[in-house]
C-alpha cells in the first residue's frame, strides 16, 4: 500500500468534485485527507490518496484527461 500526496486544480464546478471523487472510488483507492478551496473561480483540492502504486498512478491520469481538471500533480 503506497500514500502519496496531490495537488488537483478543477474547474469551479461541484461537477468537477463529484468527478474525482467517482475516480478515486473506481481505483479503489482510500482518500484519507481531502481539503477543498476556492480561489479566483477555480477549486483546489489537496489530498492524500493510498492504494497500490499503479492505482495512484491511473488516479492522476484519469484526473488529467478530464475536461474537468485543469491540473493534477503530486506534492510528494
Amino acid at each position: 500500500m503506497s500514500r502519496r500526496k496531490l495537488l488537483v486544480r478543477l474547474n469551479n464546478s461541484y461537477e468537477a468534485v463529484l468527478k474525482l471523487l467517482l475516480f478515486a472510488k473506481q481505483g479503489r483507492l482510500v482518500l484519507s485527507e481531502f481539503h477543498l478551496k476556492s480561489d479566483d473561480g477555480e477549486l483546489s483540492a489537496e489530498l492524500v490518496v493510498e492504494g497500490p502504486p499503479e492505482k495512484i498512478d491511473w488516479f492522476a491520469k484519469k484526473a488529467s484527461g478530464s475536461p474537468l481538471v485543469i491540473e493534477c500533480k503530486s506534492l510528494e
